[in-house]
């Protein structure tokens, strides 16, 4: 009697633990991930882009290449598409750089004014 019992409390422990078990891997699968800053895909300068160079430029020499910033280090009017420098959507074409923009740089809508003589 007594080893039936102790192989029932055995069972009972068993179950116990291996619930125990799953229920603390199924929370942890299931946890909300942590509040992070995903990558945005942005055009950032392949080269320093000269001062003066327009957008059309840019676009038909391909000074620019794609890159990934979080989200918090994005700048406004960060330049997602190549369209924006040819095309349906030309956002900044027929502009040009106002400033030398470094290698590596997000290219942004602000970068870009009208051509002063």
């Amino acid at each position: 009697m007594i080893r039936v019992m102790s192989v029932r409390v055995q069972a009972i422990a068993t179950v116990v633990v291996l619930t125990a078990v799953v229920v603390v891997a199924y929370r942890n699968h299931h946890r909300s991930p942590p509040s992070y800053h995903p990558l945005v895909g942005v055009l950032v300068a392949r080269t320093t882009i000269p001062k003066g160079t327009t957008g059309a430029a840019i676009g038909e020499r391909r000074l620019y290449k794609r890159g990934e910033v979080s989200r918090s280090q994005l700048r406004n009017g960060a330049i997602f598409s190549p369209t924006a420098f040819v095309g349906r959507f030309e956002l900044v074409a027929k502009k040009v750089t106002l400033r030398n923009i470094r290698q590596g740089s997000v290219l942004t809508p602000g970068d870009f004014g009208r051509a002063t003589r």
